[in-house]
């Protein structure tokens, strides 16, 4: 000091208190772990992709009936339907639009979210890629099952954006949720 008084050092008090230092410790995994790591990591591709098309078809149900109740609504049935449908306003039809394409769009995204976090969480050796690749396979699926009616009617054009965007949503939504997984997953380890 500039006084010239020497300065001590701090000696913590008998009385205070004194953390315990912890180690970490290595847990073995449990069977369910270790048949998790057995498996190959493209097993979980189609784990991912079967729970991710599951959980697509329940919330697709729900869009559905929520679509048809406001189409209902707006429109209504019968051939006054034609007339109202024609004289719907810029605000409805955009609102329809979305009901009708964007809350399928919004299930899928969701379930293939829940798949990559799947996949991500419990893999075992998958990684990203696996995840992803699950959610790629779910939207493909579902672009092949809208290939059966959209093909028939001859709206082959359609069904090509139609299933891009089905390829482009089923890949993000798992890449997002394998990457929540994956963090999950070594938080836990």
């Amino acid at each position: 000091m500039a006084d010239g008084r020497k300065q001590l050092p701090i000696v913590p008090s008998a009385d205070a208190p004194k953390k315990k230092r912890r180690l970490p410790v290595v847990q073995p995994l449990d069977e369910a772990e270790e048949e998790a790591y057995e498996r190959p990591a493209w097993h979980w591709v189609v784990i991912g992709a079967v729970g991710a098309f599951l959980f697509f078809l329940l919330g697709l149900q729900v869009a559905q009936w929520f679509a048809q109740r406001e189409i209902m609504r707006l429109v209504g049935e019968g051939d006054a339907a034609v007339v109202r449908r024609a004289l719907l306003t810029g605000g409805q039809e955009v609102y329809l639009n979305l009901v009708v394409y964007g809350l399928p769009l919004l299930c899928l995204l969701v379930s293939t979210w829940f798949g990559g976090l799947l996949v991500g969480r419990f893999g075992g050796r998958a990684q990203l890629r696996e995840a992803t690749l699950s959610g790629t396979a779910t939207g493909a699926l579902t672009a092949a099952i809208a290939a059966t009616s959209m093909w028939s009617r001859g709206e082959l054009r359609a069904w090509l954006a139609a299933a891009i965007i089905l390829l482009a949503v089923g890949t993000l939504g798992a890449w997002r949720g394998a990457k929540r997984g994956l963090k999950r997953r070594k938080r836990a380890i």
